[in-house]
């Protein structure tokens, strides 16, 4: 749903006027990405928002996925720091994150068999 939420955005022209939406959608799409490699690997997914953490716990089982790294330590702020007054996205802050959660998203989608799930 959050990664359809972007693409609509987008496609619709309103990403501009939404771009901490759009982060935190970016954040929301990886969170759930890893959560679903979990959930794969019969471990049940923490009730947590913290992408490092999540990561952490899903390369004890799935090492490969550690070059997400970079990808997930620059979407975690997306979730909490654009969403209370005084701080905005830009829009370039949130086509990069865009672009890392999508990043994110393919390489779950290429390496891990999702195909009854996502």
């Amino acid at each position: 749903e959050d990664w359809e939420a972007i693409r609509r955005l987008r496609a619709g022209g309103e990403a501009d006027a939404v771009a901490d939406v759009i982060g935190f959608l970016a954040q929301q799409t990886a969170e759930k990405y890893l959560k679903a490699c979990l959930a794969l690997s019969a471990i049940d997914p923490p009730a947590i928002h913290d992408l490092a953490a999540l990561l952490d716990a899903v390369v004890e089982c799935r090492p490969e996925l550690e070059k997400l790294r970079a990808a997930v330590t620059s979407l975690s702020p997306l979730a909490v720091r654009f969403r209370y007054p005084g701080s905005w996205l830009t829009d370039e802050q949130a086509d990069a994150g865009v672009e890392r959660a999508g990043a994110i998203r393919h390489t779950i989608r290429s390496e891990v068999d999702m195909a009854d799930c996502l």
